[in-house]
Formats: C-alpha cells, sequence, structure tokens
C-alpha cells in the first residue's frame, strides 16, 4: 500500500457505454483505471433506462476497484471530480426518496411522436414568432435560438413531457412541489450528500435543452412546456469549487469532491480548449464537435446549438456545439457485416484501394443532424457497382464519416464568426483511424492533434478537481504536465483529389434526406 502522505486524483465518468474510474497522479499522468459496462435496461419501442440503484452501486464498486488496482486508499485522495453523459434523468419524490422512474436514457427513442407534435404545436409557434419578432427589433442572439428553436428526440425535455403524459398523478405531484427532477450528476450528488443536496452543476444542466445559457438559469418556458413549477430542478453550482466531502463509510475514508461536469465539456477542458476559437470533438459512442466561443453564446439557425462549458468562480466558458450523428454505429454496422475484421487495422486495410470507384456511404442511423437537422433520413450506399469490393465499401464508409465531420466543422467556421485557431484537438475510438485522422486535416485545413490519453473526459474532470484542491494555481500551470498529442498535417494534394469527391457525396447524401416520411 502506497504511503497515506502520497496524493492522487480520482476522475469518473458515467459514460454513454462504460462507467469507468481512474487515478492520476497530480503530474496528470493516467496511473490505472477501471470500469464496467453501464447497466442499462432495454425496453419495447426505443427505451433505454438505467435503475439507479445499479447505477449507484456500479459507480462505488468500480472507484473501489480503481483504488484497489492503484494500491492506494481514499487517505490517499487529493480531490475527486466526475463526469457525465447529459440529458439522462430520473424523478424522485422530494419527501422520502422513493423513485418514481428509472434514470431515462439520452438515447431513449420512446417520445418521438411527442417531438412531432410539440414541433407543430401553437405553443413552439408562439416561441418562433416571437422570436423573430423580437430578434427583429433588438437583434439579441438569443431571440434568434427562439426564433430557431426545433424539439429533438435526445432532449430531456421531450422525454419529460412524453413520461407526464403517460403518469398524470406524477405530473400532478410535481405541480405540487413534490417530485425532485435530477440529471446522473443531481441523483450523485443526492446520494453522497445523504440526501441533502439537491444540486446540478451549470455545464450538466445546460445539456438539457431546458437551460437558458443566456441568462444561466433554468428556462422560463419549461413551465409552459411541463405545466410545472421550476422548484422541481435542482439549484445550480460551479463546475469546479468544493461540493462536498463524500462519507467516510463509503471508501473508508473522506476526500472532497470538487468537480462535477458534462462529458463532452470534460472533454474540451481535458484537451486544453480553454481559449476562443480553440476547437475539440471526441469521435466515440457519441460524436461532438465543441468550439470554445468564449463570453459569445452563439444562436444557430442550422442545428449547432450553444453550452455552457465549465463555470470557475467569475470564468464562464460557453461553447458551440454539434453532434454528429451515426458515426460510431457506421463503424459497428460495417464490422457486424463483414466489410473488414478488426477496427484496429481498418485504416491500413482501407488504403489498399486507391479510392472508392464512385461509391458514397451516408452515414444516417440516427438520421442527419446540421446542417440538415433531418431525423427522416437514411443511411446509404450510392453508387454500387457489380464489381465493387469490400475493401471500397469500407473505405466509403471511412470517408463518410469524414465528410459529416467536415460538414459539421464548416457550420460552425461560417455561423459563429469567431476565428478559428487552425487546429482541431481530437479523442475518442475513431481518432485513432489514420485515414479518416488524415483526410479530415486536410479538407478543414487544419492540424490534427491526437489526444495520448483518450480518457479525456476523466482527465478534464480530474484537472477541473484539482484546480479546486489547490493542486496546480491555474490552468497554464496545468498544462505544463500534459502529455504531447501526435500531430496529423494537412496534405494539399489529397485536398485537391478529395474536394470534387466530397462535392458528390453532399449530392448523394441529398438523395438520402426524409426517407421515412
Amino acid at each position: 500500500m502506497v504511503d497515506k502522505e502520497k496524493k492522487f486524483l480520482l476522475a469518473v465518468d458515467f459514460g454513454s457505454t462504460s462507467l469507468v474510474a481512474c487515478i492520476f497522479d497530480l503530474k496528470t499522468n493516467l496511473l490505472v483505471k477501471a470500469s464496467t459496462k453501464v447497466p442499462y435496461i432495454h425496453l419495447p419501442e426505443g427505451g433505454l433506462e438505467i435503475n439507479p440503484e445499479e447505477l449507484w452501486d456500479a459507480f462505488v464498486n468500480t472507484m473501489k476497484n480503481a483504488l484497489k488496482k492503484a494500491e492506494i486508499s481514499a487517505l490517499n485522495i487529493k480531490a475527486f471530480g466526475f463526469c457525465t453523459q447529459r440529458g439522462t434523468f430520473m424523478l424522485w419524490n422530494k419527501n422520502n426518496g422513493e423513485p418514481y422512474t428509472n434514470f431515462i436514457s439520452w438515447q431513449d427513442n420512446r417520445c418521438r411522436n411527442v417531438v412531432d407534435r410539440m414541433n407543430h404545436c401553437w405553443t413552439k409557434k408562439a416561441i418562433n414568432v416571437f422570436g423573430t419578432i423580437m430578434y427583429t427589433l433588438l437583434r439579441q442572439t438569443r431571440f434568434l435560438l427562439m426564433k430557431a428553436i426545433n424539439f429533438e428526440a435526445n432532449q430531456a425535455s421531450m422525454k419529460l413531457i412524453h413520461f407526464f403524459d403517460d403518469n398524470p398523478d406524477i405530473k400532478q405531484a410535481a405541480y405540487e412541489g413534490d417530485v425532485l427532477f435530477g440529471t446522473i450528476d443531481t441523483y450523485i450528488i443526492w446520494r453522497l450528500s445523504k440526501r441533502k443536496l439537491h444540486l446540478t452543476d451549470i455545464s450538466c444542466a445546460s445539456g438539457t435543452a431546458m437551460f437558458d445559457p443566456y441568462l444561466r438559469k433554468w428556462s422560463d418556458i419549461c413551465p409552459l412546456l411541463f405545466d410545472v413549477s421550476l422548484s422541481v430542478f435542482p439549484e445550480l453550482t460551479d463546475t469546479s469549487g468544493h461540493i462536498l466531502d463524500v462519507p467516510e463509510e463509503i471508501f473508508g475514508a473522506s476526500f472532497p469532491l470538487t468537480s462535477v461536469v458534462a462529458d463532452t465539456q470534460a472533454t474540451v477542458f481535458g484537451l486544453n480548449g480553454f481559449n476562443a476559437g480553440d476547437a475539440c470533438a471526441v469521435l466515440g459512442t457519441g460524436s461532438f464537435l465543441m468550439v470554445n466561443t468564449g463570453n459569445y453564446c452563439h444562436a444557430s439557425v442550422k442545428g449547432v446549438y450553444p453550452q455552457i462549458g465549465w463555470q470557475i468562480k467569475d470564468e464562464v466558458a460557453l461553447i458551440c456545439e454539434g453532434n454528429i450523428t451515426g458515426i460510431a454505429p457506421s463503424i459497428e454496422w460495417a464490422r457486424e457485416i463483414g466489410l473488414y475484421e478488426n477496427v484496429n487495422e481498418l485504416s491500413d486495410f482501407v488504403k489498399t484501394v486507391e479510392g472508392t470507384d464512385g461509391m458514397y456511404f451516408i452515414p444516417a442511423f440516427n438520421g442527419l443532424s446540421a446542417p440538415y437537422r433531418d431525423p427522416f433520413a437514411c443511411t446509404g450506399f450510392i453508387g454500387i457497382k457489380r464489381n465493387g469490393t469490400k475493401v471500397q465499401m469500407a473505405r466509403a464508409v471511412c470517408e463518410g464519416i469524414a465528410f459529416r465531420f467536415l460538414e459539421m466543422y464548416n457550420v460552425m467556421r461560417e455561423e459563429t464568426h469567431i476565428p478559428f485557431e487552425p487546429v482541431i484537438r481530437l479523442c475518442g475510438g475513431i481518432s485513432k483511424n489514420d485515414f479518416i485522422m488524415e483526410l479530415i486535416s486536410s479538407l478543414a485545413d487544419c492540424t490534427i492533434e491526437r489526444a495520448y490519453n483518450h480518457d479525456t473526459s476523466c482527465l478534464g474532470a480530474a484537472c477541473l478537481a484539482g484546480l479546486a484542491a489547490g493542486v496546480w494555481k491555474d490552468k497554464e500551470e496545468m498544462m505544463q504536465h500534459t502529455q504531447k498529442p501526435t500531430i496529423i498535417k494537412p496534405d494539399p494534394i489529397l485536398k485537391q483529389r478529395y474536394l470534387p469527391i466530397y462535392k458528390e457525396w453532399k449530392t448523394a447524401a441529398k438523395r438520402c434526406l426524409k426517407w421515412y416520411t
């Protein structure tokens, strides 16, 4: 066992696939990690839930496993932080703590009919008209966001309406103030505080689609949508700062929780995306492109959206984010149908051919997000020839992923009017694919910095926790310990070759729109 005077940082990531606990030294070197699968419950009609007790047990056991692997105890923990998947929520009774629901995952699709209803309801039209009028008069981007507001199935707001539709008695209890709403971070804080604290970090709140990033508070639109009091929502707290002391009886000693943050925002922090114009991306189970917009809150008409990156005392970082749907499912599907065998060899495999012979792949298993904003788009191969091969099809899949990333990047670059740094910082399993990275780098004309440590969200949570605990005096000192990334430079010849291919791919993508309507 390590001397109890030696200190470490503990971080947990409640991801969409796995729950991961990482232990870092005070120079941010990863020492050990432990993980377990998120205990999902699959239900009919696209339902996806998590039993809160099972998630709590997985959280505690995974942390204990990490401490055991590192051969340290809770006494060695200088600070603890965690990050969570966003938009996953539950409801429980304010008085006795009994749950009304399991956690309803952000991937749960049972609310699709609600989304369609809400996008055609008078309330939404009134919000759009009001936003149009106020934006015309005042030119404030807050009203542009109201003008362009569109509801989507991954938003917690839509799932909450769906649940209340099916459970009017619980809706009445919420109206009377007897219900508590909480995302994963809220519930974990509530349990760690022995049911005393009903809190959420401001970055997690901004990921619910029920938060006003301009006024930095729960949106006044919520009572109009749900007919419930804002009192059901948790109090807001800083991303980095002392939140509570973990009870001694759980891990054998108490240590401070000093950071709670949403997972994609934790990734931006872990990739050192601290300045306006810094572009960061995670290409994993979920694929997101995030650009730090400084103190500017961007409103989009093409489907990207503003989020709170983090709040540290008076410092508030805002980001513009886009969800690039269908990326990981496309890679998995291509393997499942036999286009390739080993994901670690996919890049080398697709480089064995010069091209796809005019074949294009549109990765739209979950529809197409910005700039199309079409949940009814279909995945498709277009231009398949009789002599087409598996390797050509696999290459088309990789190209389609790079093209979708480029589309999202171009939307952000055109809309935000913020000078971008000529660098994209990337992490996640798909970022290990050199072919995709080289294509993105060349077409975007940017240097790719691929993270050394792909547990970047855990790293971000640990760094935020360490800052609050005084491990470093500021972010600049913290960055001195950052592991050097892999550098991928743009190839102008590759860019010139692929520009006409990208143009044809965009034509192919339009053929897949509105397929399921």
